[in-house]
């Protein structure tokens, strides 16, 4: 072919970028030999390949798929790989090819596919995520509950690197055509791998997707899954109200399904699952009751679990799960001879778990969570010392985590936590300077995190929270402008929290206090009247929450300690 003939191909109308390559590439094949050009197109399906792959994809024999490694090996997209000891065309190439082999001749797409999911690629990870990539095209049926499958028992078992390779390729098939089962399946895992990793926005696509193709006659736990995913996504982003519907679709799911088969034990998990997100969401709009009933029939269920299986850790470590938020609802309500045996039958699961799987790193972050409880717990019972040295275990173990995997980013919040912590009993133990210097790191990683997921309402709580904490601390120094600046920053981010959930409970007593700590601020400079305006805001926000839970003992107290500051300012302006 001349250079004008290849030159008029390149400026054919219409062609984009890709396309064009294509054509580059479909050129240069044109001087090779049609088993070389057929060899090409083989190779581009699988990840990498050699001579033994390629002779399996084209069903010649070794000494032929020899020479067509060789020839394949000189051309100039195809590159060397030495992970695998073998070649791949190079990346972009090999999409454009694979996804133009998809749909030009789908059934010889389908056969490669096949074969290439059936190789060896000298890991048993890699053949394990190759035989998920590939079989999602040849057999969607089949390798979907082979995806489920492979999913929980890297996560189970903390298998980080071998849920990112998964990942990565699942991403890579959203570009492709899949049977909607299929799809479906790589969307809500792909969401799950995801979740503390990518910002919600993203997930929330993936679920809405999901749910989008899946029929609503379709299987009822991969209906679940997908809506469990949305629902966690919505919390998460603060739309406590739009993710319960979510939610209890999937619990009502789940328990249709576990009764067509109920000795399934992955269906009865994940329903206890499906009750502790519902308790979670009731919890964060004061629904406290409605929430403990609900943890109450997910460790019910778990106890079933573990009579079934008491070596199976993950029912253990599901119910140490309810041990944990029971103990932060008892703690909310002052009731901390009851929150302690919670927070210490966590622990005690959650270290007994740690021992027999000390490869796995979620196992050591559920045990790091224990010490921040037992911290909180020590806090309120003054007991300054102990605390700070719980968190600073805690901080430790999540440097560790961290140091492990860089990308869980649910973990780096977990270490601002622990530095918010550790700054908490510095402040009360009179360090304010050493607590300013925790509380400044802590919000350095909770600002990145929140500028990399805008829309997660969690991160920005505990940025609020932090400034809060600051501002305390600097008011402890007499700092008043900085005092007031930290304050204002908490109050900001509060208030647009509350635009979107106005009876979120725990962002209403965030804003509570943060006015209390600004008219203390006010008192403290002698400026009366600025201190009762934020003493009256404070008050008419814990009549709000008093009003909402009217039988909570700890909403009373609080709402006392308005009414007094109010009372202490309008005293001192009149006698001023």
């Amino acid at each position: 072919m001349t250079f004008d003939e290849v030159f008029a191909r390149l400026q054919q109308p219409g062609l984009d970028a890709e396309q064009r390559m294509l054509v580059t590439v479909e050129t240069t094949l044109e001087m090779h030999a049609p088993r070389v050009r057929a060899a090409c197109h083989a190779a581009a399906v699988p990840h990498s390949f050699n001579a033994a792959i390629l002779a399996r994809l084209l069903g010649v024999d070794l000494p032929e798929a020899e020479d067509l490694t060789r020839e394949l090996a000189g051309l100039s997209f195809v590159e060397t790989f030495p992970l695998r000891g073998g070649w791949n065309v190079h990346k972009r190439i090999r999409l454009a090819m694979r996804l133009k082999l998809q749909r030009d001749d789908p059934e010889r797409f389908k056969l490669l596919s096949e074969r290439a999911g059936a190789c060896s690629y000298g890991d048993q990870v890699v053949n394990r995520v190759e035989a998920i990539y590939h079989g999602l095209s040849s057999d969607p049926d089949k390798t979907a509950g082979e995806l489920e499958r492979t999913y929980l028992e890297w996560f189970r078992s903390g298998r980080l690197e071998a849920l990112h390779m998964l990942a990565t390729a699942l991403e890579e098939l959203r570009a492709f055509p899949l049977d909607d089962t299929a799809r479906a399946g790589a969307l809500v895992f792909l969401g799950w791998i995801w979740l503390y990793r990518y910002p919600l926005d993203e997930t929330e696509k993936l679920a809405r997707e999901a749910l989008r193709i899946i029929p609503p006659s379709g299987k009822p736990t991969s209906l679940a899954d997908a809506h469990h995913l949305l629902g966690q996504v919505l919390d998460w982003q603060g739309k406590t109200k739009d993710a319960l519907p979510h939610l209890q679709t999937a619990q009502q799911l789940l328990t249709e399904a576990l009764a067509a088969d109920p000795a399934n034990v992955e269906i009865k998990r994940d329903l206890a699952i499906a009750h502790i997100l519902i308790a979670r969401n009731s919890t964060s709009i004061g629904a406290v009751d409605r929430a403990l009933e609900q943890y109450d029939e997910s460790r019910r269920i778990l106890l079933e679990l573990i009579d079934l299986e008491p070596y199976n850790p993950t029912w253990k470590r599901e119910i140490s799960v309810t041990y944990y938020d029971v103990g932060k609802i008892y703690e909310d309500q002052k009731n901390f001879p009851l929150a302690l045996k919670a927070f210490q039958t966590d622990r005690r699961i959650a270290a007994s778990l740690a021992d027999a799987e000390p490869e796995n790193p979620d196992r050591k972050r559920d045990l790091a969570g224990s010490y921040n409880n037992i911290g909180r717990l020590f806090m309120d019972e003054k007991k300054f010392s102990e605390a700070l040295e719980e968190y600073q275990i805690y901080e430790s173990s999540m440097q560790g985590l961290i140091a492990v995997d860089p990308s869980n980013l649910d973990w780096q919040r977990e270490l601002a936590i622990a530095m918010q912590c550790i700054g908490n009993a510095y402040n009360a133990l009179e360090r304010s300077a050493e607590a300013i210097e925790k509380y400044q790191a802590s919000r350095r990683i909770l600002e990145g995190l929140t500028e990399l997921d805008p829309r997660n309402a969690g991160w920005k709580r505990d940025l609020s929270m932090v400034d809060d904490r600051m501002g305390r601390a600097y008011r402890s120094q007499n700092l008043f402008p900085e005092a007031l600046a930290s304050f204002g920053r908490s109050q900001g981010v509060l208030e647009a929290l509350l635009a979107m959930q106005p009876d979120n409970i725990e962002w209403l007593r965030g804003l509570s206090f943060v006015y209390h700590q600004i008219g203390r601020v006010h008192e403290a400079q002698g400026d009366t009247a600025g201190a009762l305006a934020s003493f009256e805001k404070d008050l008419a926000i814990a009549q709000r929450i008093a009003a909402l839970q009217p039988d909570n003992e700890t909403r009373k107290d609080e709402l006392r300690v308005s009414q007094e500051a109010v009372e202490r300012a309008r005293k001192t302006k009149i006698i001023g």
